[in-house]
């Protein structure tokens, strides 16, 4: 476990959207002080619960440009979330037993697979949705952090996937992002994961195709003691990728109880 946060430890500059006049959108609340903001916004809302939240586990909101924008950017509401899910083109889930804790967005996951869409999940237990989906990263508990890192990683150095309109219009520190990423190769993440190269390259290029990808997280992310980097490598492969801001795309931390 040393070993694995000390490797996965790389990006500690975080990918950040440029800051603008107008009213943010995108407020990340951390111990570490990740502040994101974001173009053509409608407004944050900061509550006290949610910093409580945001205090333990990193977690994120995203308000946008209507009803869709804010469902697809970060809103845990799952009455407007559900329908984002269902017709997402790609959705990686990370650290959640969905169909046990959130059975709505499983079953929403459930129709977007009718429909075509590809799913991803990243656990160490084959659950129902790790089953029902194309592709099951059975991970080494722990290791999330250097998994997104390598994601990254084949992304900008392999296959040249990167969002480049998204990355030089709306965020700042790319250089040092970049620079973080380049040693984090499958091959460096593959022995602190336990999983094949080649598995993460096919996953890193399935969500950077989306067109419209979306990623759910739960506490197998938040509750470790990288959690709240990894919640911030997770808003830094969003970015990356422009799967920001449309229909069916986001970062989603899945929260509440049953």
């Amino acid at each position: 476990m040393i070993s694995n946060l000390r490797s996965a430890s790389s990006t500690a500059i975080p990918l950040c959207v440029r800051q603008t006049t107008v009213l943010a959108e995108v407020l990340i609340f951390a111990v570490t002080g990740i502040c994101l903001t974001m173009k053509d916004a409608a407004h944050v809302v900061v509550s006290q619960s949610e910093a409580r939240m945001a205090d333990s586990t990193a977690g994120w909101k995203v308000i946008g440009q209507g009803a869709n924008a804010l469902a697809a950017s970060g809103d845990a509401d799952m009455k407007r979330l559900a329908e984002e899910i269902r017709f997402a083109d790609t959705i990686l889930v990370i650290g959640s037993n969905t169909s046990a804790q959130h059975p709505l967005a499983y079953a929403r996951i459930t129709a977007a697979k009718k429909r075509g869409a590809k799913l991803i999940t990243v656990d160490p237990r084959r659950t129902p949705v790790a089953t029902l989906s194309d592709i099951h990263l059975a991970i080494r508990p722990g290791s999330n952090l250097a998994l997104v890192n390598a994601l990254m990683h084949v992304i900008l150095f392999e296959e040249k996937g990167q969002d480049d309109a998204f990355i030089n219009e709306r965020t700042e520190h790319f250089d040092a992002l970049r620079a973080s990423l380049e040693g984090c190769t499958p091959e460096w993440a593959a022995p602190l994961t336990g999983l094949q190269p080649e598995a993460i390259r096919e996953t890193a290029r399935l969500y950077a195709k989306g067109p419209n990808s979306i990623i759910l997280y739960c506490m197998g992310v938040t509750q470790q003691v990288t959690g709240t980097r990894t919640c911030g490598a997770l808003a830094n492969l969003v970015m990356l990728c422009g799967m920001i801001g449309r229909p069916s795309t986001g970062l989603i931390p899945l929260r509440g109880q049953n």
